[in-house]
């Protein structure tokens, strides 16, 4: 862990940050805990969102409570109990749902020729930034068990992909370019003054957190606002068929 963020869980467990301060350092040890994988480091970020952390930081951190053993389980357990007692404290009416995984858990509606393309998509991305060729395995099994994909007749993912032969990945990923392309024209029109609604705002702001509920339960280690924008982009290959 980072000078920077072991300060931040400091602060948090002191209780010594509020308003935009908060949210900008929570997001930070956010980032941190989508990737950590020691146990010190785990317990630290868990105690100083379990301290401090908002509802905010609750998708993320069920992703990672299905990444980790027994004992992490429960102290991740703690703090989000603490996140929604504090939460129910100071008059949140968010549902029982929002603090439980099966509200967050990605839902499949493209074919299963489509689902390679899109793990495809996200690992060779996650490779790119120097990661090894297994990752496509790994993330492909944790997303077919996520989204609960028959792959059947095979037992593994690995498996899936070598005997795939229908699945056209080239065509799929201009699918993902031209969607990248759209997202660019929107980011250049809200930088142009064009602001975007309150409906769009909302809506964002609830598919960064399905965002970071997959980011913590792939362990992908790195920018989360990267990433964000990665599994935004490639759900437009999760369209069923006409």
């Amino acid at each position: 862990m980072n000078e920077n963020v072991l300060k931040i869980t400091r602060e948090m467990l002191a209780g010594g940050l509020f308003g935009r301060e908060q949210e900008e350092k929570e997001y930070m040890v956010l980032q941190e805990l989508c990737g950590a994988e020691n146990y010190e480091d785990l317990t630290l970020l868990l105690d100083a969102l379990g301290a401090s952390g908002t509802v905010l930081a609750v998708p993320a951190l069920l992703g990672q409570r299905n990444t980790c053993n027994d004992e992490t389980k429960v102290l991740t357990d703690i703090a989000i109990d603490l996140i929604k007692a504090r939460a129910k404290t100071r008059g949140s009416i968010l549902p029982a749902e929002y603090f439980k995984t099966g509200h967050w858990k990605p839902r499949w509606n493209g074919s299963t020729n489509t689902f390679l393309s899109y793990v495809q998509v996200i690992a060779d991305i996650y490779i790119k930034i120097g990661h090894d060729e297994s990752e496509v395995n790994r993330i492909g099994a944790i997303l077919a068990e996520e989204m609960e994909i028959d792959l059947s007749p095979y037992p593994t993912f690995a498996d899936f992909k070598i005997c795939q032969s229908d699945s056209d990945f080239e065509k799929d990923y201009r699918v993902v370019l031209d969607k990248m392309a759209q997202e660019q024209l929107l980011a250049d029109a809200e930088e142009a003054g064009i602001s975007k609604s309150d409906t769009s705002f909302l809506t964002g702001t609830l598919m960064d957190l399905q965002c970071d509920y997959l980011v913590a339960r792939l362990k992908l280690k790195g920018n989360l606002e990267y990433y964000r924008f990665v599994l935004k982009i490639t759900e437009c290959l999760n369209q069923q068929e006409l």
